[in-house]
């Protein structure tokens, strides 16, 4: 299965990432603010978890995809995601939006409600931690050799499609996160370690790697396979 829009790390042809000189405000737009708020006003209300967020934006046609703006495909996401749960339905959205634009904004009634603001702010400043105790220790260590495994899941993942197959060294252990290939599908949180892995950019992306440059990825464990140990243990 080929990687999704969403997958590009290393893709040829797509150029440099452009770069604003300067400080970028987060928003250039008034309703980009509002879908931020949007998006976490229903995650707070636990309508769904943030994996199931990114599949959201994951699973657009790869047009769409490509064509979206970062915050477009935010609003994307919030749509689908507030549709399969039926709390709307494109129709509920397409009908308000036509109401909202042919009024004026003085019409429109305010719907205070202080303890949603309350959770939102709360998440938007704090977080919601995905870190979990498990019982078991982690399976690998600082140093040692990792091969990313090959795999195409047909759902949500976050191993990049560049570093399958691809080895590198463990450089820390992060602690033990929900994994997302799960969550992002309600089939349960099923928290893993999460380890720091450093690859070498030729080993990533062959002759188009610069050599001497690394890239480091944070890997859930069942990503990973050992390989040979590293040279500091032999």
């Amino acid at each position: 299965m080929r990687p999704g829009a969403h997958d590009l790390g290393g893709a040829p042809g797509y150029g440099a990432v452009e770069r604003a000189a300067g400080s970028e405000p987060v928003f250039s737009e008034a309703w980009q603010r509002r879908v931020f708020g949007l998006t976490f006003a229903t995650l707070a209300q636990g309508l769904y978890n943030t994996d199931e967020n990114r599949f959201a934006r994951e699973s657009m046609d790869p047009a769409d995809y490509r064509a979206s703006s970062y915050w477009e495909l935010w609003f994307a996401a919030l749509e689908t995601n507030l549709v399969d749960k039926r709390i709307v339905s494109f129709g509920e959205i397409d009908s308000r939006a036509a109401t909202l634009q042919s009024e004026s904004t003085s019409d429109r009634p305010d719907v205070l409600m202080p303890e949603l603001f309350d959770d939102v702010e709360s998440a938007v400043r704090g977080g919601v931690s995905p870190a979990r105790d498990v019982g078991d220790s982690p399976r690998y260590g600082p140093g040692d050799r990792v091969r990313a495994l090959t795999h195409h899941p047909r759902g949500h993942t976050r191993l990049p499609a560049y570093a399958m197959g691809r080895e590198g060294v463990v450089t820390r252990v992060c602690g033990a996160y929900v994994y997302p290939d799960t969550n992002a599908h309600l089939e349960g949180e099923h928290p893993h370690y999460v380890y720091t892995v450093r690859f070498a950019a030729d080993e990533l992306w062959g002759s188009r790697g610069e050599p001497g440059v690394v890239v480091h990825l944070d890997l859930w464990e069942p990503y990973l396979e050992p390989t040979a140990p590293a040279e500091s243990e032999q």
